[in-house]
Order: C-alpha cells, then structure tokens, then sequence
C-alpha cells in the first residue's frame, strides 16, 4: 500500500509539473501576441490615412483590418487556452478552478545528459514497480519457510524430575526422572503443505519472469523518453534559428514597406511568420520541460 501511495505521488508530481509548464507556455504566447498587436494596429492607422489621403486603395486597408481581425481571434484562443490550462493545474492541486496562477519564468534549462546509463541503474534500483515485486517475493519465500516446516513432523522431548516416597529424603532412593519424546506427523497436511509449496515455488518463478519483463520495460520507456527528449533538443536549436531568421527578415521587410518598397502582402508574410516563429520557440521550449519531466520521472 505505501509502495502504491509514493507511485501514484510520483505520476502526480509530475502531471502537475507538466501542467504548470502547460500554463506558462499559454502565458508566454499571450504575451507574445499582445507585445505584436499594437504593430498590426499602426498598420491599419497608417492604411487609413492613406486611403483618406487617395495614396492606396481600399482593399489594402481591407486587408489589414482583416488581418488584425485574425490576429485579435488568434489573442482570445490564447486567453482561453490559458484559461484551461489554469483550471486543470488548480484542479491538480485540489484549488478552485478560478484561482489565480502565479507563473514564474523558467531559467536556463536542463541541460539533456549524455547518456541514460546511470539513469537506467537508479530506475532499476529505485522504481516503484519493482519494489512491489520485491516486495511480493519477499513474501513467497516467508511461505515456503512456513510450508516447508508444515511439512515436517513435529518432534517433542518432555523429561520430568523429582523426588518420591512416604516421607521426605534426597538421596539416590528417592530421586525420580523420566524422560519421553513425542514424534507427530499429519502425514494428509504434510501432503497438503508440499502441493502449497511447489505451488508458491510456480507462483515465484512467474514472478522472477514478470520482474525480468518488468526492468525490460523499464529500460526501454527510459530508452524511449531520452530519445524524445534529444529530438525535442533538436526541435528548440531549430526554432531558434527560424525565429532568429524571421526576425531580420521581418526587420527587411518592414523598413521597406515604411519606404513604399514593399507590398502589404510581403509586410503582412513576413509579420506571420516572425509571430508564427515566435511561438514555435515558445511551444518548443516547454515541449522539452515536458519531455524532462517525463524523463526525470522515468528515472
């Protein structure tokens, strides 16, 4: 039962770790997109004055506002997501759904280790699964003792001393001892407790092999976190190279379009994809503290 309880601890430190990095992840985007709005708001200013001055069309100024229209929907599904995100690590924690999530920043992050060799030793060493095994085998020895000394007769030695006759005399006349020894053997339990043991001995043998599968499992879902775990090292090395690149090409794209050089399509391309970099570093970043936690847990 305690081997249950510090299992079940152990998923639930980690749904809510996991679910904490859910809330500052929509944390982070909603900042993200608030920080970009007021952009797309200068945009659609600029566009109307010079629709109000005849130096563009109407439909340029159509698209901006559509544009920002998008933008503003893309703001409120971040708000809700948010939301959701809160409600369920409040749930976790036993708190009301409403509750206010204070979110904090992650610093640098872990860094991925080289190898899961040590890792793999102390889940095999420390795993709650295998302790629970253990802990059954533990007990199937305890009845094969028993058994095994049901199984045997029982052997009883009863000596008496004393001292006997009319009149009270300690000599060698009057001395008493007698000694008696009581063999008893159920010989129909006997049978009984040898079919008991070589039941138990099946019952253990199955339990070494479902052990042996067990610390396979182990090793392969440690095997597997780490793997996910490099892949999502290099999903974060490749957003930061397409944020870094969205950020000067947006940077070129707008100086030109403040000059008249560039379309609104090509302002309004390059603005998506900078936002859209943006939030693929911001997702890629949490994906890996997730994949830590599952990692750390696995271990």
């Amino acid at each position: 039962e305690r081997i249950s309880n510090d299992q079940f601890r152990l998923e639930l430190v980690a749904e809510i770790t996991k679910a904490w990095y859910q809330v500052a992840m929509a944390e982070s985007i909603e900042t993200m997109l608030h920080e970009a709005l007021p952009l797309l708001e200068e945009n659609v200013r600029v566009n109307q004055k010079l629709v109000d001055n005849d130096k563009i069309t109407l439909d340029v100024l159509y698209r901006s506002k559509t544009e920002l229209i998008k933008f503003n929907q893309k703001i409120q599904e971040g708000e809700k997501n948010k939301k959701m995100a809160c409600a369920y690590l409040n749930f976790l924690v036993n708190r009301p759904l409403t509750a206010v999530v204070k979110i904090e920043e992650p610093g640098q992050l872990p860094l991925i280790p080289e190898s899961t060799q040590w890792y793999t030793q102390a889940a095999l060493k420390n795993r709650k699964e295998l302790k629970k095994l253990q802990s059954m085998e533990h007990i199937m020895n305890s009845q094969i003792k028993m058994n095994r000394a049901g199984a045997l007769p029982d052997l009883m030695i009863v000596a008496d001393y004393g001292f006997q006759g009319g009149s009270y005399a300690f000599n060698k006349e009057s001395d008493f001892a007698q000694a008696s020894a009581l063999l008893s053997w159920t010989l129909f339990s006997g049978f009984q407790n040898r079919a008991k043991i070589r039941q138990t001995i099946l019952q253990k043998e199955m339990l070494e092999k479902q052990t042996e599968e067990v610390k396979k499992q182990i090793e392969l879902q440690l095997m597997n976190v780490y793997y996910e775990l490099e892949t999502s090292t290099s999903g974060l090395a490749s957003a930061e190279a397409q944020l870094k690149s969205a950020r000067e090409g947006f940077k070129l794209v707008n100086r030109k379009y403040e000059n008249g050089m560039a379309s609104l399509i090509e302002f309004i391309d390059a603005r998506t994809s900078f936002t859209e970099a943006e939030e693929l570093l911001i997702i890629s970043r949490y994906q890996y503290l997730s994949k830590y936690a599952d990692f750390e847990k696995a271990a």
